[in-house]
């Protein structure tokens, strides 16, 4: 095969998601099963496994994001599809998106400038089209606010650490736990939202957020903030407090 695949991505799928509706296609554009396990475990199906662009596998939540994966969050097999067949072939893929920029293709084949097309021709050339960037199908794929959300995920650093610690100062606790505090008898953080307190066995006071990058560890689906107690911050993919 004398191209690559130029845009890894990841999404959350079920075993039978990607058996029906996702094997199939990502093997006819060129991509190879390295390893595919327990998908209740790993549920999330990816692109360019351990860098090498050929590569598909599933993955747990820690490496959704890793090699540059682009992760989309809900079920949509034909966004993940359009992105994982962006190719630098100099003739676009089959099931690669383009887009339209020239008026003689409505006259020949019926397409407006700026239209989106899938391409099915093998041998097509790209004298009206040109190929479709990951911010255009980002745009079509999804609406803007889950655009907004994503471009907008929280960065935890020390000083934002810092700042969450001020919150909680005794003359704030208060307040604060009437805003962000909710007490629950067990810690499963399927049950929490983002803005969360948690009051841990030992004493340490945590607040959690979800969904965010942190400095360290790259993506989290689930984080928890020293807000009183040593440490600072830790990640909590699968925390259990014994």
């Amino acid at each position: 095969m004398n191209y690559k695949f130029i845009q890894p991505v990841s999404m959350r799928v079920t075993k039978e998601q990607y058996e029906r509706e996702l094997r199939e296609p990502l093997l006819k554009m060129g991509y190879g099963e390295v390893t595919i396990a327990n998908f209740n475990k790993m549920p999330i199906i990816a692109t360019n496994y351990n860098g090498y662009y050929r590569s598909l596998s599933n993955l747990n939540d820690m490496r959704k994001s890793h090699y540059n994966r682009y992760f989309i969050p809900d079920y949509n097999p034909e966004f993940f599809l359009a992105i994982a067949a962006m190719t630098d072939k100099e003739s676009p893929i089959v099931g690669e998106w383009l887009v339209c920029i020239d008026e003689m293709a409505y006259i020949i084949s019926g397409y407006k400038v700026g239209e989106f097309v899938k391409n099915g021709n093998p041998n097509i050339e790209l004298n009206w089209f040109r190929r479709a960037t990951l911010q255009e199908l980002i745009e079509k794929f999804t609406n803007k606010e889950s655009i907004k959300e994503d471009t907008m995920k929280k960065e935890l650093t020390q000083e934002l650490i810092k700042d969450l610690k001020n919150l909680i100062a005794p003359e704030n606790e208060e307040a604060f736990n009437k805003i962000m505090g909710i007490k629950k008898p067990m810690f499963r953080k399927e049950e929490f939202i983002t803005g969360d307190k948690v009051i841990l066995r030992n004493g340490d006071i945590y607040l959690v957020i979800k969904d965010c990058n942190t400095m360290y560890y790259g993506g989290q689906l689930f984080v928890i903030v020293c807000l009183k107690g040593e440490g600072g911050f830790m990640t909590c993919e699968g925390y259990e407090d014994n």
